[in-house]
C-alpha cells in the first residue's frame, strides 16, 4: 500500500484541480493515511496533553526504508505540523524518530543523531498532506 502512488482529488490531499468544465481531476500523490499502530505508537510518544491528527505517511525515495510520518500536533503550540520517521509503515516497533522541530519539541522520540532532515524526499509531501486534511 505505502510506496504504490495513491490517488487523491480535491477533497483528499488538494494536488488535482478542476477542469473547465466543472469536473474534479485526479492527479496522484504518495500521501497514504498513516495505519493505526503507526497513530498509536507516535500518540504514545507524545509529551502529555498533546495529540495528533490527519497523520499522513509517504515512502521516501531518498532511503531504502523510510516512511516520513507528518500529522497536525493538537495542544501544542508554535507550528503545528510535526515530521517522524518510521522504517515499517505497518509495524513501527521501537523505530520511530522525530524529524522536524515541532516533533523534537513535543515528543520523546530520538533524532537517530539528526540522520534525516525537513529537506528528505517524501517530508514536505506529507507535511503538505497532512495540512489540508
Amino acid at each position: 500500500m505505502v510506496g504504490v502512488a495513491a490517488l487523491a482529488t480535491v477533497a483528499g490531499c488538494g494536488f488535482g484541480g478542476g477542469d473547465d468544465d466543472g469536473e474534479e481531476v485526479v492527479s496522484e500523490s504518495r500521501c497514504v493515511p498513516a495505519t493505526v499502530n503507526v497513530f498509536e505508537t507516535i500518540s504514545e510518544g507524545l509529551d502529555p496533553g498533546l495529540s495528533i491528527v490527519d497523520a499522513q505517511v509517504v515512502q521516501s525515495e531518498d532511503y531504502t526504508t523510510a516512511y516520513f510520518v507528518s500529522a497536525r500536533i493538537i495542544g501544542a503550540s508554535g507550528e503545528p505540523i510535526a515530521t517522524w520517521v518510521v522504517t515499517d509503515p505497518e509495524e513501527p516497533g521501537d523505530l520511530v524518530f522525530s524529524v522536524t522541530e515541532p516533533a523534537k519539541r513535543n515528543s520523546e522520540f530520538s533524532t537517530a543523531n539528526d540522520s534525516f532532515s525537513g529537506l528528505d524526499d517524501g517530508v514536505a509531501e506529507s507535511q503538505e498532506c497532512a495540512e489540508i486534511r
